[in-house]
C-alpha cells in the first residue's frame, strides 16, 4: 500500500480543523459602517414574537454576493430551503432594509477547547491510517 501524500493529509486537516470552528450567529441588523465585513448566511424578515411567529428566515447553502445600498440588502445564492420552490437554484433577492429584523453570519470560533477537541480527533485519525495502511511499500517497514 501506498503512504498518503503529506500535502493531502494537510489539506484534509485544515479543512477539518476550519469546519469545526465555524458557526452561524443570529445578529441585529449592523450599522453601515461594519456591513461589508460580514459573511452573511441569511436574513430574517419581519419581528419574530417569543414562540418564532411572525418573522421569515431565509439561509442560504451558499452566497455567490452580497451588496449593501443604503435601502436594502441585495443577496445572491443558493436558497437552503427544502420543499420549495428555489430550493438548489440561484436567485438574487433584494431585502429591504426596514423590513430585515436580524442577519445570520458566518463566525469563525477557534476557542481553547475546540482546538483540543479537534487536535485529539485529528490525531486519532492519522494514528488510525497508519495503523490500517500497514506498510508504505512492501518490504519497507513503517515509518522509513
Amino acid at each position: 500500500m501506498r503512504k498518503p501524500k503529506a500535502v493531502l493529509a494537510a489539506v484534509v486537516a485544515v479543512a477539518f480543523l476550519v469546519s469545526s470552528c465555524m458557526s452561524v450567529q443570529r445578529m441585529p441588523l449592523p450599522g453601515p459602517e461594519v456591513r461589508d465585513g460580514l459573511d452573511i448566511h441569511g436574513v430574517i424578515v419581519g419581528d419574530c414574537s417569543p414562540d418564532g411567529t411572525g418573522c421569515e428566515t431565509l439561509e442560504y447553502s451558499e452566497v455567490h454576493d452580497v451588496r449593501w445600498t443604503e435601502t436594502s440588502l441585495v443577496v445572491t445564492g443558493v436558497v437552503h430551503a427544502p420543499g420549495e420552490d428555489g430550493h438548489g437554484r440561484i436567485t438574487t433577492t433584494a431585502f429591504p432594509l426596514g423590513d430585515i429584523s436580524e442577519v445570520l453570519v458566518g463566525n469563525t470560533d477557534g476557542t481553547r477547547s475546540s482546538i483540543i477537541v479537534a487536535g485529539i480527533l485529528m490525531g486519532a485519525s492519522i494514528l488510525i491510517s497508519f495503523l490500517v495502511t500497514g506498510k508504505s511499500k512492501d518490504g519497507v517497514p513503517l515509518g522509513r
